[in-house]
């Protein structure tokens, strides 16, 4: 069950109803099995189950199950074959949850992990048990992880590790999901014509192997980075990507996706889609965990408001950007929106918020983080 159900993930994407019972069912036979067995029965049904809830936008529930199995199986690590193989993907697994959660330095910890315990000679062959290259997408998400920290040299580095690791492999699923990943760290960097080539590529080598999640996943970013058409042409692409993502089950992009539909209504001046696209990738991202979109939805929410002349609900939705950005750690996403109120606040706020803008260019960002949530 637990080798179908990896199958089934790589062939209909991991939020498929039918890979959520088979990972289920799985643990519930692992009690049956002999005891030299069922530790490492349970772990695969957990990583399983982990991995579902990780698409569905279900944060809580895949770090639930992540602390559970960080504690089970990784506390008495004595270098052991089975016992190596749960540290990385475990370690790798959970750092997707806490970042999605917006715990961006205990991220790059848990990637960390990975990368320093990962032996090309002894793990690369779990790329076939577990569906991708540990290594690699260790790379990938710590290169979006830096990404939004605002560490854009140790997010280039990571970039271009991981997708040296992924050609060096020649591995179809390992390549569509690290430049799936990397698409979306350009993206989120701001530099859109660099994600639209990763996504393309992606989004390629997905329909070659018939990797729907990963064609969904990429049409989303390709459309969200449609900088240049017009409006109109960027929202219907993008709520027809938000349609075909929600065909797999998934959830984990909407928040992103429905603050771009926000931003691309604003451009076209359709202020109530806009702040109906807002308030729908606000909700889904509290109701699914997934927070760490929230600053730039916050931010979006505010624009909207200027637009409607809304000007004290704009104040309180900036500072709530800037107030999560802060806790985040997320740098980059902090200078964007000191700069959006450099340019639109007034009076003694726009003093302040200009203040908050140069700090943040003159400092290294966790400095600046800590004088934002000063300020405040």
């Amino acid at each position: 069950m637990q080798l179908l159900g990896v199958q089934m993930a790589l062939a209909q994407g991991n939020g498929c109803a039918e890979v959520f019972n088979l990972y289920q069912r799985s643990l519930e036979a692992a009690a049956a099995a002999k005891s030299g067995q069922r530790n490492n029965a349970e772990f695969r049904a957990l990583w399983g189950l982990q991995s579902y809830h990780l698409v569905r936008g279900e944060v809580q529930a895949a770090m639930t199950i992540g602390r559970m199995v960080l504690s089970r199986f990784t506390g008495s690590a004595r270098g052991g074959r089975t016992t190596n193989h749960h540290r990385l993907l475990a370690h790798r697994m959970h750092g997707l949850a806490v970042m999605l959660n917006g715990q961006l330095d205990e991220a790059v910890g848990h990637y960390g992990i990975v990368l320093e315990a990962y032996n090309p000679a002894r793990d690369a062959g779990l790329l076939f048990a577990f569906g991708s290259d540990q290594a690699a997408l260790a790379l990938a998400h710590r290169a979006w992880t830096r990404e939004l920290k605002g560490d854009r040299a140790g997010a280039r580095d990571d970039c271009r590790l991981a997708r040296r690791r992924a050609e060096t492999l020649a591995h179809g699923h390992t390549s569509a999901h690290v430049l799936g990943v990397l698409a979306i760290a350009a993206l989120q960097a701001g530099l859109d014509t660099e994600a639209a080539l990763a996504a393309q590529e992606a989004r390629a080598i997905a329909v070659e192997h018939d990797f729907p999640y990963w064609v969904a996943w990429a049409d989303v970013i390709l459309a969200a980075g449609q900088q240049g058409r017009q409006p109109s042409e960027r929202m219907r692409a993008l709520e027809a990507a938000i349609s075909a993502y929600e065909r797999q089950n998934a959830r984990q992009l909407l928040p992103l996706a429905y603050g771009r539909l926000a931003q691309a209504a604003l451009e076209g001046g359709l202020t109530e889609p806009a702040q109906q696209a807002v308030t729908r990738g606000l909700a889904v991202a509290a109701d699914g965990g997934t927070i760490i979109h929230r600053p730039q939805l916050r931010l979006i929410e505010a624009r909207v408001r200027h637009a409607l002349g809304e000007f004290d609900g704009e104040a309180k939705s900036r500072e709530l950007a800037l107030d999560e950005a802060a806790t985040f750690g997320a740098g980059q996403i902090l200078t964007q929106i000191a700069l959006d109120g450099c340019m639109n606040a007034r009076g003694q706020a726009q003093i302040q918020w200009q203040q908050r803008y140069h700090a943040s260019l003159r400092k290294p960002r966790g400095e600046a983080i800590e004088q934002a949530s000063a300020a405040r």
